[in-house]
This record gives C-alpha cells, structure tokens and sequence, in this order.
C-alpha cells in the first residue's frame, strides 16, 4: 500500500513547464543559429583565402620547374601552354593536390600573372575575396577597422586589415610615375590619426611578410583620394599620431617639408 501510495504522488511536467522549455529552446536557437551560420561562412571565406595562397605558392613552384612556363613572361603566353584554367593544369600535372574549387561560390578560380623586373607572379582570383589591388575596397576596410577597434594600436590594425582584405594591395604605378621611386612593389597600409577615426595610407616598398608595418615608413601618402610623394628622404612616419585629423596633418610645417603633392 506504501509503494502504491508513492507512485500516486509523482508528479510530470506540466504544460505550462513544457511549453517554457520550449520557448526557451527557440530563442537558443534564434541565437546559436545565426552565429553558426556566419561562422560557417567566414570559415568558408578564411578556407578560400589559404586555397588561393597555396596554388600562388605551387604556381611559382611549377613556374620555376618547367622549362617552357619559366619562358613567359605575359599572362597570354602562360595561357597558351597551361590553357584558360591554369589551377586545373597544375592539378592534373601534379603541381598542387588541393581544391580548385571556390567553397563560398562553388566555382573554379581565375588567374591573373604579372612579370615585374624579373620577377614572376601568379595570382588567383576570386569573387569572395576583394582583390589585392582594388585600393577603394582596401581603404573602406581599413576605416571601418580603424574606426571599431579603437582600443587597438596601428600595428593590430594593420594585421586586420590584411587578414580580412586577403593581403596588402600594391601602390599602381600610375601613382609612382615621375616621382623617381622605381624598381621594387609598393604596398599600401593604412595609418590612423590621434583621433582614431582619420585615417591615411602610406606606401613602402616593404612587403608585409617582411615587416607588417613597413618599418612604419612611407615614401608614398594617399590622403582622402590625393597622392602626396616624400622627396626629403626621411620617410619616417612615426609623428603622424601626433595630429587628431588631416588637417593638421597637412598644415603641419615638418610635413610639407618632408611631403610635396603630386601634381596631376
């Protein structure tokens, strides 16, 4: 009779307990979702970028083993032994063993090849990632960065900004036209002021893998879509987060002795 008694007592959830457990799970769920979505896809972003990497680190393996590719000079003469999808070339000469495929858009790579001064370069594109020498995307990176994360120094911006943008994009030649600055790459980093929110780009022709920050030099400025040239042959730029905006900067005295505009 005791037992029996026991078992009369116990008590289920009810359903106003049940249907709270239920709307609890939906809400964990309204939150935990989203997120993991946005990390799938940043991890499909990130996954693309080191595919990308790799097949330009085999492109100019294989550039330098095959006698005939070592011959080219252009884009068109590389296309002409490769054919138009060169990442599929190197995957079916052993070149490379990875993906070729883009995971974000599901679709092959393009190339792009450039030969500077005896130096060879391959490059695969593609539409998830900006383009290394798109400076507009570049700069609403890095003021978008610069701008969020003040609690960071120039060298934590830099490194984000190369992350998310997939590399630093290359000073056109355009811009170094008569300024005397000839022979190696420029690359643009971006420069924040005292006021953490201007933000300046100075071009150095350091790569980042050599040093992030460029040893902090810069013998090329562009400011709010002007190119200034450095002809003092100081090409620190180390007093820049003396000044709170451009302004400043550009009605200081030490900067117009050390900086001349370039003319168009």
């Amino acid at each position: 009779m005791q037992d029996l008694r026991k078992t009369k007592n116990k008590k289920g959830f009810t359903l106003v307990e049940v249907i709270i457990v239920l709307v609890i799970l939906v809400i964990l769920a309204a939150i935990l979702v989203p997120s993991y979505a946005a990390y799938v896809d940043k991890t499909k972003v990130t996954r693309c970028k080191v595919q990308r990497a790799e097949l330009s680190q085999k492109f100019l393996a294989m550039y330098h083993y095959d006698d005939e590719i070592r011959k080219c000079t252009s884009e068109d003469e590389v296309i002409a032994i490769t054919g138009q999808d060169v990442a599929q070339y190197m995957l079916d000469n052993k070149y490379y063993e990875g993906s070729i495929i883009c995971p974000v858009h599901g679709q092959p790579y393009g190339f792009r090849f450039t030969y500077k001064n005896n130096s060879p370069k391959g490059e695969f594109l593609c539409g998830c990632v900006p383009e290394t020498d798109d400076f507009s995307v570049f700069e609403a990176i890095s003021k978008r960065i610069a701008a969020a994360y003040t609690g960071w120094d120039r060298s934590d911006v830099i490194r984000s900004v190369y992350e998310e943008y997939g590399g630093l994009p290359e000073v056109n030649g355009d811009v170094l036209s008569g300024t005397g600055f000839t022979g190696a790459t420029m690359y643009w980093r971006p420069y924040y002021l005292g006021n953490r929110t201007s933000v300046v780009f100075y071009g150095v022709d350091i790569s980042y893998e050599d040093n992030p920050q460029g040893l902090w030099r810069g013998k090329v400025l562009s400011i709010d879509g002007r190119i200034y040239v450095n002809t003092s042959g100081n090409y620190s730029i180390a007093g820049f987060y003396n000044y709170n905006n451009v302004s400043e900067l550009l009605n200081s005295s030490s900067f117009r002795n050390n900086f001349t505009e370039k003319q168009d």
